[in-house]
């Protein structure tokens, strides 16, 4: 199931064009009704190996090589779990993307909110490098029709210093990382936050205001170190994702888990 010790930060987001008028968004949308309905046919482990892509990674609780670990594991033929997109996004190169939606188990036996990342292939298809997901205490409620976010480099206003996009993406999480084990979660983030930001965490569905999620970092314990740990940025660097080892103390007990910004 699409649970995690995790929290999904998206930022920098531009524009929501219609969702029929953006191609990429709509094949990153069809990729993930194909993948749930291929899922429901064959089960768990064989649906998320079709649409994994070789370099692909879930957290178990470590990051691990998505082919290496369903291969490994006992085959789980389960088809209870059901998925569908509700808001997608695509660089503006056309080689990543994103989408998150809600998930349920058994009908409404459990229920919550994934995320994926998705990378175009040599031969056009989409499949996933990333996939987790959070459970939610919160009443679980209708999801609309996908909506599309054409994300534009030029808004968010990358300064371009560097010839590789992905070495300014962790110059970027770096200054980050340190605002936050200095100047604690909530004031570390609070002025990094795009309006349309959202988080989900291991047991919480998605906080998608600004002043939600602020008040959601407020809430949660002092991180102590980050240690990068990989992600990419897509060929013109306006679309990334990057993922970190997270150490924290809570009440006086060293915890571990992981973070993952897109």
């Amino acid at each position: 199931m699409r649970r995690a010790v995790i929290m999904a930060i998206v930022v920098g987001l531009a524009g929501a064009p219609a969702f029929g008028q953006d191609e990429p968004a709509r094949q990153i949308a069809d990729a993930e009704r194909a993948f749930d309905v291929r899922t429901s046919q064959v089960g768990f482990t064989e649906g998320f190996l079709a649409y994994a892509a070789p370099n692909g990674i879930l957290f178990r609780p470590d990051p691990v090589s998505a082919h290496e670990y369903l291969s490994a594991s006992r085959r789980s033929a389960d088809t209870a779990l059901r998925w569908g997109p509700y808001r997608v996004g695509v660089a503006t190169s056309g080689d990543l993307g994103w989408d998150k939606g809600p998930w349920t188990y058994g009908g409404d036996d459990a229920h919550g909110w994934f995320f994926t990342v998705w990378e175009r292939q040599p031969d056009g298809r989409w499949l996933w490098v990333l996939d987790h997901g959070a459970g939610s205490t919160v009443e679980r409620v209708p999801v609309p029709e996908p909506e599309a976010v054409l994300v534009d480099r030029h808004a968010i206003g990358l300064a371009n210093s560097l010839s590789d996009p992905w070495l300014e993406v962790q110059a970027m999480d770096g200054w980050l990382n340190r605002r936050l084990i200095a100047d604690g979660t909530a004031f570390g983030y609070a002025n990094v936050l795009a309006e349309d930001v959202w988080v989900s965490t291991l047991d919480k569905g998605p906080a998608m205001t600004r002043s939600d999620v602020l008040a959601a970092l407020r809430a949660r314990p002092h991180f102590s170190a980050f240690e990068p740990i990989g992600g990419r940025a897509s060929r013109d660097g306006d679309l990334a994702y990057s993922y970190r080892h997270v150490r924290w103390d809570e009440d006086g007990v060293a915890r571990r888990g992981h973070s993952i910004r897109i």
